[in-house]
């Protein structure tokens, strides 16, 4: 029993001695490994390093670790060391690694300069300074690093540096907002701003949409940036296409017809805030569509005589005779009567059409009675005359149509003596557009008319008796069929200085359709010429008026009653019933 003790006190003994001198072989082993390594001896490295036994690689792993990343930064310019060295050397200098660099007497701030400064020429080279710098930077952050400044300035500077290359080169939002948020006060903040400023620009050129344009016009840190540097760079480029992307947008939506979309998105195009109102340059384009627009959206909301009243306020806030016109047609399906009087004259309509004027003057008293057939055509005039009780003159004019509906035969009579006062005769084409016409009347008188493809008339020629030409006009026309110049010439010779040769008129439009004023230039007989110039004047409905009269109106914004300032006896006015 006594032996046995006495062995294990003396096998305790033997291993109280062997382990410190075993742990300081192993730590011998590691010392020379990092000189070698220090020292740049790659050879003498290498092979120590694949001698180190397993206990050993075990026990030093951290500073083993280490070491093969400070190899391979130093002699391979690793990026991936560099990305793991901050990690590794945390975890060797909280464990062995200090203490072997103090038995091989190797300052470890020296040891982490020479590394830092690999990291510094790994970064410098690298073709990913972007993203590499950023694992630098949060590596060292986490792992709380004890970086040299100057060397942590120096990585931040080539990133600011790359991310100012990047904007240049390959510019991107994300790029732009990263330099921003690291570099507020960089040092290429001018470069990077101008750079972002023009991607922008390239952006809404190349795909116009509300988000690019939105992203181009609202960014206020470029707004500031460019506030004391004189104008924004492709400002008025992109406001000028933001004007055409907006026009056109409601240039597609007019081909659909959509009406409430239209009217939303021209009351955008007029406030919006991204453009000045001498950069609209599509106003009056906007103008004509967007009285289209309300023009279609008027139209389903006239339902009744008693909605009628809603014309008024259209017809007094919108200014095109287009569709001033179209709107006052509405009107007439929902007038059942209408009768116009003057101190001398009746007229009655019946839906639309004219069914009787009574007129008096010194000759006596005419009635006029219009009649037609069931598609609403005029098939007879009758007017008589009568004086003091008596029939004193009657005239009866018939009308003859095709199957299509063409008015081809016209002929005015005398009932009772059966004689023709005239006879008209109408051509038309295989599209139905009238081409000529005759009027011939039983003095021998003829009068020849012809058309244009659109049904307008261009010549009127006026022949005597004998043949002879007498008098002629010519009208012209512009592509929307109104009347731009009218030329006559008479050839019928007195002796009367008075008498005029010749005459021309030039009318003249307004942008709305408005026949606003009538230049003419006459040539009398005695070759006198005087020119001169009628002007048109018009309500506040686009109804055209009497600037000698004044006018009342009704609620739906049409006159019904006219009077003359000078004679208050010179009046008219027009008396509807509605349906």
């Amino acid at each position: 029993m006594k032996k046995n003790i006495l062995l294990t006190i003396i096998w305790g003994l033997c291993l109280a001695t062997c382990i410190p001198e075993a742990m300081a072989q192993k730590q011998g082993r590691m010392e020379k490994l990092l000189r070698y390594l220090n020292d740049n001896d790659t050879a003498k490295w290498q092979k120590n390093r694949e001698k180190l036994d397993n206990e050993t690689q075990t026990y030093y792993a951290g500073s083993l670790s280490l070491m093969d990343i400070l190899d391979q930064l130093w002699k391979k310019q690793s990026e991936q060391a560099a990305t793991n060295y901050f990690g590794r050397y945390e975890r060797a200098a909280e464990a062995y690694f200090p203490a072997i660099c103090e038995a091989e007497n190797i300052e470890l701030s020296n040891i982490r300069n020479r590394a830092d400064k690999s990291i510094i020429d790994i970064l410098e080279v690298s073709k990913n300074k972007i993203p590499f710098s950023r694992v630098l930077l949060d590596s060292i952050r986490t792992t709380g690093y004890p970086m040299d400044s100057t060397m942590l300035e120096k990585i931040k500077s080539i990133r600011e540096l790359a991310l100012m290359e990047n904007m240049l080169s390959t510019p991107t939002l994300q790029t732009y907002q990263i330099y921003i948020k690291e570099y507020p006060n960089g040092k290429y903040l001018s470069q990077v701003n101008t750079a972002e400023n023009k991607r922008r620009y390239q952006l809404v050129k190349s795909t116009p949409n509300p988000d690019n344009f939105k992203a181009f016009f609202e960014d206020t840190a470029m707004q500031k940036f460019f506030q004391d540097k004189g104008p924004r760079p492709y400002l008025s480029e992109v406001r000028a296409l933001y004007d055409d992307f907006l026009f056109q947008n409601i240039d597609t939506l007019q081909k659909k017809g959509d009406a409430t979309a239209i009217r939303q998105i021209i009351d955008e195009y007029k406030d919006s805030p991204y453009l000045t109102s001498s950069e609209r340059s599509h106003l009056n384009e906007l103008e004509f569509i967007s009285e289209k627009a309300d023009f279609e959206l008027l139209k389903p909301t006239l339902t009744s005589s008693e909605s009628l009243n809603l014309l008024k306020k259209f017809l007094a806030t919108h200014k095109y005779k287009e569709f001033r016109d179209q709107a006052n047609a509405l009107r007439q399906g929902f007038i059942l009567q209408k009768i116009v009087s003057t101190p001398n004259c009746v007229k009655y309509y019946n839906q639309g059409r004219l069914t009787k004027v009574c007129e008096s003057d010194s000759t006596g008293i005419r009635s006029t009675t219009y009649s037609y057939n069931d598609k609403g055509q005029v098939l007879s005039i009758v007017s008589l005359t009568e004086k003091n009780g008596q029939i004193i003159n009657q005239i009866k004019t018939s009308m003859l149509y095709d199957p299509l509906g063409h008015c081809i035969f016209e002929v005015k009579t005398d009932p009772k003596t059966q004689t023709d006062f005239y006879r008209r005769i109408r051509h038309f084409s295989s599209d139905g557009s009238i081409e000529s016409d005759s009027l011939k009347y039983m003095d021998g008188k003829l009068v020849t008319s012809n058309y244009n493809k659109q049904g307008l008339l261009t010549e009127v020629k006026e022949y005597d008796k004998n043949g002879e030409l007498q008098t002629s006009t010519i009208n012209k026309y512009d592509d929307k069929g109104r009347l731009l110049e009218s030329q006559h010439q008479n050839l019928q010779f007195t002796n009367s200085p008075a008498q005029i040769l010749s005459q021309k008129e030039i009318y003249e439009y307004d942008k709305y359709g408005y026949l606003n004023r009538i230049v003419y230039q006459r040539i009398s007989s005695n070759n006198q010429k005087t020119d001169g110039y009628l002007t048109c004047i018009y309500d506040e409905y686009g109804n055209r008026i009497d600037g000698n009269s004044y006018y009342e109106y009704d609620n739906t914004g049409q006159w019904i009653c006219r009077t003359n300032y000078d004679n208050p006896n010179d009046t008219e006015r027009i008396q509807y019933i509605y349906k």
